[in-house]
């Protein structure tokens, strides 16, 4: 799966696209990118970034990034575990999450991000 869009203009969304059977929303901006599946929030990242290969399991999120800026990303995909992050494919230390929330930070450029539970 792809979304987002490399430093939009201005805010705009994209509403009820359906692929393998969940209901995808898409909010795109300057300050803000954000999928909903189902209606439930499940990324977000503080900047107009674009999304590719966007895989998740229940013991894994995979995804490419790519942005003009370092941002802050937001997945809602995981509960209550503390998650490996890697970016790159290197080690970039480990993930809380809390209340359903997992926080990292990706920095400027094209990146690979693998999120894995805990062993």
């Amino acid at each position: 799966m792809r979304f987002g869009a490399l430093n939009p203009a201005a805010q705009g969304d994209f509403h009820r696209a359906v692929w393998e059977n969940h209901t995808y929303d898409v909010s795109m901006g300057p300050n803000k990118t954000a999928l909903a599946r189902d209606g439930q929030e499940r990324f977000e990242a503080n900047a107009g970034v674009v999304v590719r290969n966007y895989q998740r399991s229940p013991s894994q999120l995979t995804f490419s990034l790519h942005a003009s800026r370092p941002v802050v990303v937001v997945t809602l995909e995981f509960e209550g575990v503390e998650l490996n992050l890697e970016v790159d494919g290197k080690p970039a230390g480990k993930v809380r999450v809390q209340q359903g929330r997992a926080s990292f930070q990706v920095p400027a450029g094209e990146h690979t991000v693998e999120l894995t539970r805990r062993a």
